[in-house]
């Protein structure tokens, strides 16, 4: 088995997503703004780790650990449905920031722009 270490060398850029609770609804309403999540992927996108420091970050991590184990993405985190509000949805923005900071790239609007243009110009039917 190849070490964590070893493996994270060879990562060029690791898919990193973080949420400081201070803009969680729960945590602002409990008073317990303080604290953070934040979420390690590898290159394709697998969550490999998670840091939570924040209230209630014990519930929480159990269930970042199970979608480790299983080799989920963090796509598959951000779509998770948590109740609302609770301070386990901390992690799910955590993904969901990383999603939009992916799809609100230069690049991938540029993608999106043209590929609108073409279907703007293709016949539909009536």
């Amino acid at each position: 088995m190849v070490s964590p270490w070893r493996r994270r060398a060879r990562w060029r850029e690791p898919a990193i997503a973080s949420f400081d609770y201070a803009d969680l609804d729960r945590a602002i309403t409990d008073g317990r703004r303080e604290g953070f999540v934040t979420l390690v992927g590898d290159p394709k996108g697998r969550l490999v780790g998670a840091t939570i420091a924040a209230a209630g970050a014990g519930e929480s991590i159990a269930e970042l650990a199970a979608w480790i184990a299983s080799g989920a993405k963090l796509d598959r985190v951000s779509q998770t449905v948590h109740a609302y509000p609770t301070l386990s949805e901390g992690p799910s923005r955590a993904a969901d920031e990383r999603l939009r900071a992916r799809y609100a790239a230069p690049r991938t609007q540029r993608l999106a722009r043209g590929a609108l243009r073409v279907l703007s110009l293709v016949d539909r039917p009536r």
